[in-house]
């Protein structure tokens, strides 16, 4: 069997899995309070956010 690395590229810890209300209310407290800067956003239904990835300063690539 292959050997898999565990840990995504550009990852060194394990992240959050949030499902919140107002997601891009979420994402812009997390940019404004950690440093986050948006990574990807995908878009959901009726103008929700499906998924998006905004680490924290210093965390990721």
């Amino acid at each position: 069997m292959a050997d898999v690395d565990p840990i995504p590229k550009g990852y060194r810890q394990l992240p959050p899995y949030l499902i919140v209300a107002g997601a891009a209310r979420a994402i812009d407290f997390c940019k404004s309070a950690f440093g986050a800067a948006q990574r990807m956003h995908l878009g959901g239904s009726v103008g929700r956010i499906g998924r998006a990835a905004a680490p924290a300063k210093g965390q990721g690539a």
